[in-house]
């Protein structure tokens, strides 16, 4: 998003736009301004092109969202999902001087289990997404994701044949190979073919 100051200051042409912009906060909507005229934007070798949302905001601001921040190459680490969602206890921390200094300390984290919102929210989230769960759980192991794009078909002229070698496998990974392919023989993933000699 740029502000319409940072748009005069830098010449750039907006393009008027009815209706409103969501914020982040809820119930609150900004009137739109409009859209820039698309914008070249470089972060070291990577660019894009993008036309920006034009609003209100404090400044000669400009904001730029996730949609576009990993084309530039930007990424977005260790942000808190919940303000002072955990709580804090007392107690001993051993400093690298193997010292012990009495703090507030974290509670040690347990993998896999970090929930957000209240048991009530959770709760409803679940029940919500519930029917399609079973929906996924029901289709049998055997049918073809239906999402577009997840079946490829590599089609070959008729009458003619493609084969290339598997590539050998390291001798210490074929107990592990042999578990995978037992597995997807069980679950009907895969079937086995008898290859005809050409």
């Amino acid at each position: 998003m740029l502000t319409p100051e940072y748009c005069t200051k830098n010449k750039i042409k907006i393009y008027p736009r009815d209706g409103f912009v969501q914020t982040a906060v809820e119930d609150v909507l900004v009137p739109r301004v409009g859209v820039t005229e698309p914008i070249k934007i470089t972060n070291g070798d990577k660019s894009v092109i993008h036309r920006f949302e034009v609003m209100q905001m404090p400044g000669d601001t400009i904001s730029i969202g996730l949609d576009i921040m990993s084309d530039l190459g930007i990424g977005v680490f260790g942000l808190q999902a919940a303000h002072n969602s955990r709580k804090k206890l007392k107690g001993v921390i051993h400093a690298p001087d193997n010292d012990s200094v009495m703090c507030d300390a974290e509670p040690p984290a347990v993998a896999n289990h970090s929930p957000v919102g209240t048991p009530e929210e959770r709760e409803k989230l679940m029940a919500a997404i519930q029917p399609l769960i079973d929906a996924n759980q029901a289709i049998p192991k055997s049918e073809f994701c239906q999402l577009p794009g997840a079946l490829i078909e590599l089609p070959t002229p008729p009458g003619k044949t493609a084969y290339r070698r598997q590539y050998s496998i390291p001798f210490a990974l074929q107990p592990e190979l042999d578990k995978a392919v037992a597995q997807w023989l069980d679950d009907g993933v895969i079937r086995e073919v008898h290859p005809v000699n050409v």
